[in-house]
């Protein structure tokens, strides 16, 4: 054989494989011989040629969807679109005008490229919990104390597991937990102590629960890093962080109306920053109401009067943060007059009638008997980060109770019968001491103020007298501590 004749050979090989239909299409005709089909969609993956199974088109009549083999068979009398878009899960979509593809063949191949999705970075933020998971803890947002606006701290924390309320009266109460109350409870407000007298049923925490951010109850034995004082539990009383270098001013109004006792009030906080690296923050609440009122008749001098305001101001810098806060807290509480009696036989008549002997018009006037508190606290603390590691943490604290209970009396004398006005100072920097010491002699109470001295304590006691004396010096003499604490 000649080599002319060899290359004709050869030549009309190539030719036949080339007219030869590809393995895909030679499936894809025979399926459309056996189903008697007229146009038919191959739809491959692009990048591997393999065909792709549920890739779908709508059409006007009904929704096509590819088969195992990647097929979209059109049947006879389609009536088909000027042009359809194929999509597939995974795979982006392309459009394909059927008109114009199948006046050159019955059958057109539709490539899909896959569609990669890349995710951006994804940063996981969160706060550090104040208990360990071992400690039982809840924690109070601010919308909740936003919604119980009108009532007290204890009637707040009532919402909490083990929490209850001890109540004098139609306004005075305070929180119990775990069955203690007063002295076996802590309440920690805004990283400082609150050093009230809590030795009364009647006296109520000095601590307005609308200034704070989040309040939280810790219970079990998380609560002893706080002192051995915290039998009960903590109560951790938290404001926001001061918005350092934030340009607008932010803030909130909130006013409330209460139909028993024709109650006002109303709370309002503004916060900002100074141009460079200070910050501040005013917070105040303000309320009013007078005599409440059961469903047949008034309880006469049951109104109240409470004005808080309280200011914050901080510099930081790089390392260094110095923040200062400052709080006034004044409370007046009227005693319901029907409480006082004077006999067993007044008693028994009340109980018998089930309701006060006399009533007057409702009033907002308070008169004896009744509390009127005055709290005042003041902190400055500090923070220096180092350069190696660590930071170094400074705080003191400095507060004064004024509490002064009136009773009735004969000529409408306006001397309390009790007026103790402890001041409580750190006794170092870093740390919070100072209790209230309480001396009572014949059945009266008066201020005592304890100086820390270098071999003991010198504990002046002043008793107002009946008749109108500012008070005269009783005692005067040097005690070792462990007879001042008994």
């Amino acid at each position: 054989m000649t080599f002319h004749a060899y290359l004709q050979y050869v030549c009309l090989f190539v030719v036949c494989l080339c007219t030869l239909p590809s393995p895909m299409e030679a499936r894809v005709q025979a399926d459309r011989q056996s189903t008697g089909t007229r146009d038919t969609l191959l739809v491959i993956d692009q990048g591997s040629g393999l065909p792709i199974e549920g890739a779908y088109i709508l059409t006007r009549e009904r929704l096509l969807v590819s088969s195992p083999r990647g097929m979209i068979v059109f049947g006879h009398g389609t009536c088909f679109m000027d042009t359809v878009l194929v999509q597939c899960l995974g795979y982006g979509s392309r459009r394909v005008p059927l008109n114009e593809v199948f006046k050159e063949s019955s059958i057109h191949t539709v490539c899909l490229s896959p569609d990669i999705q890349k995710l951006g970075e994804v940063v996981v933020t969160g706060e550090r919990a104040g208990a360990s998971p071992n400690v039982v803890s809840r924690r109070l947002s601010s919308p909740e104390i936003r919604n119980a606006l009108g009532t007290s701290l204890a009637t707040l924390l009532e919402r909490v597991s083990g929490v209850s309320s001890i109540s004098t009266g139609t306004t005075v109460s305070k929180p119990v937990i775990q069955g203690m109350y007063g002295n076996r409870i802590l309440i920690i407000h805004n990283g400082a102590r609150q050093t009230g007298q809590q030795w009364g049923a009647d006296h109520a925490p000095e601590v307005d629960m609308n200034g704070s951010s989040s309040v939280s109850v810790i219970k079990g034995s998380d609560a002893v890093r706080y002192g051995s004082d915290a039998l009960g539990g903590i109560i951790v009383m938290e404001q926001s962080p001061l918005p350092f270098r934030k340009r607008s001013l932010q803030g909130g109004i909130s006013a409330l109306y209460g139909s028993n006792g024709r109650r006002y009030v109303a709370t309002g906080q503004l916060e900002g920053a100074f141009p460079g690296d200070f910050a501040w923050r005013l917070q105040g609440t303000w309320s009013n109401s007078g005599d409440r009122s059961t469903a047949h008749y008034l309880l006469n001098n049951t109104g109240t009067r409470e004005y808080h305001a309280s200011a914050s101001l901080g510099y930081d810098r790089g390392r260094l943060r110095v923040e200062g806060f400052y709080s006034r807290f004044y409370s007046r509480t009227g005693v319901m007059l029907s409480a006082q009696m004077g006999s067993e036989d007044l008693l028994a008549e009340r109980i018998r009638l089930g309701r006060p002997l006399h009533t007057d018009p409702f009033s907002r006037g308070i008169r004896a008997p009744c509390q009127e508190v005055t709290h005042q606290i003041a902190f400055g603390r500090m923070r220096l980060g180092m350069k190696k590691g660590g930071s170094i943490h400074w705080q003191s604290t400095w507060q004064k109770d004024d509490r002064q209970e009136n009773r009735v009396r004969r000529l409408d004398s306006n001397i309390p019968a009790v007026s103790p006005a402890p001041e409580f100072i750190p006794a170092s920097s870093a740390l919070e001491a100072g209790l209230p010491l309480l001396a009572s002699r014949g059945g009266r109470s008066g201020h005592v103020h304890r100086e820390p001295q270098p071999r003991g304590y010198r504990i002046r006691a002043r008793y107002p007298e009946l008749h109108g004396d500012t008070g005269r010096d009783i005692r005067n003499r040097e005690i070792s501590p462990g007879q001042g604490r008994r």
